[in-house]
């Protein structure tokens, strides 16, 4: 089970590399200044500092541009504007990149956003002079705040009131914004700003994260709960709700998949033991398992097959019955174990059909509490079918 979650994991790095990528309206501006129309592939911001990939209008080609090469582009969706600028790095040392240009005015501001720690931003003045700064989490400590704040201070000591935004609140896209804004209204000779990105009229479908959805379907369960006591072989109905979440900026097809399935089961059979010659006993069972996992859908096809694997956790309850009497409830908690699963998504007016099968196994642990004193032993099995919808297109 392991090889082949690894198998999956796999699979899914290898879409990433050769994913679809994600093409919206933008104009490239060179660096003599002339505008080429076309579209430009919307990445993460910090993909989006290290390169530009242009489709031009009327040719199915692409072209690269790193930082340097052309003087920006911009998303004519969002507004999202990206500039060449020289940035100091941890080392002190310049480096060119596409530096998000946030607001334009007097006093502007621009954004370069990172994984591995806090996102740079940098003020410039109507002399072209540039400061930086990093953003900040809430809680930092004092003398911290002021040494990342000194430059941003000085710069704008003509206003009290923006200073005092930026002293008394967390240093972030939001805040610096609303700071900038209001320094140019005060302070500067015209007071007019423009704050670049702007949201759009309406979220394009493609680009919707949180995709909700809500399956029906068999399962065949395999559950070995105590020394006596085997439900195997059986098929009754499951119900699962859950969450898609698909990453598109950093490849198309990739998602994160949160479900939770629930199912009941019931067995009868006839058993001969030493101490009882014949008796006919009952099992029921009901079970809640959560699976979580990564995958990928390929969106270029009209129906669209998907992979995906990950982890399983899962709480089950066992009742016990023979010649009437009532053994009593074993509660399991955290069984944890490993999925993978294969589908199809089915695109319709505003939703899709979800048609998935899904196979998983965990292993039981430590009960919370039993009423009889037996050991915990073995694991639990299922193979879905189901079919469903999923919400968000």
């Amino acid at each position: 089970m392991k090889n082949l979650f690894l198998t999956l994991i796999l699979l899914a790095s290898s879409a990433v590399c050769m994913a679809q990528i994600n093409l919206r309206e933008g104009i490239v501006i060179t660096l003599s200044g002339d505008t080429l129309h076309g579209s430009i592939d919307y990445r993460t911001d910090q993909m989006n500092a290290e390169q530009c990939l242009f489709v031009p209008d009327g040719k199915s080609e692409s072209v690269t541009y790193k930082p340097g090469e052309i003087a920006g582009y911009r998303f004519l969706d969002n507004g999202r504007l990206y500039v060449t600028k020289k940035i100091k790095d941890d080392k002190n040392n310049l480096r060119t990149f596409f530096l998000e240009y946030v607001v334009r005015g007097q006093l502007s501001l621009y954004r370069l956003s990172s994984s591995i720690k806090e996102d740079t931003y940098l003020l410039e003045d109507e002399n072209g002079q540039l400061v930086q700064f990093s953003e900040e989490e809430q809680q930092i400590d004092e003398q911290l705040h002021r040494t990342n704040l000194k430059p941003v201070l000085a710069m704008t000591s003509k206003s009290q009131s923006t200073q005092k935004m930026l002293w008394k609140q967390a240093v972030n896209r939001k805040t610096v914004t609303k700071a900038v804004v209001n320094y140019n209204n005060e302070v500067c000779p015209d007071g007019i700003c423009e704050i670049l990105e702007y949201k759009n009229k309406k979220t394009p479908n493609s680009e919707k994260l949180f995709r909700p959805t809500v399956k029906i379907g068999m399962v065949n369960s395999n559950l070995i709960s105590c020394a006596y006591s085997d439900l195997s072989r059986n098929y009754t109905m499951q119900y699962s709700v859950g969450v898609d979440y698909y990453a598109v900026r950093l490849s198309k097809g990739l998602f994160a998949s949160f479900d939770l399935s629930y199912y009941q089961a019931s067995q009868t059979e006839k058993k001969y033991e030493y101490y009882d010659p014949r008796y006919i006993k009952t099992l029921y069972a009901k079970e809640a398992y959560l699976t979580v996992g990564a995958g990928y859908q390929w969106k270029r096809f009209r129906f669209q097959p998907r992979l995906y694997g990950g982890y399983a956790f899962s709480t089950c309850w066992v009742k016990e019955k023979c010649d009437s009497k009532d053994y009593g409830t074993t509660i399991a908690v955290l069984l944890r174990g490993y999925h993978f699963g294969a589908g199809v998504v089915c695109p319709i007016k505003k939703g899709a059909i979800l048609i998935d099968c899904k196979s998983s196994a965990t292993s039981l642990g430590d009960p919370l509490w039993m009423s009889q004193d037996e050991d915990i032993k073995g694991s639990v099995g299922r193979l879905s079918l189901s079919i469903g919808y999923q919400f968000g297109y």
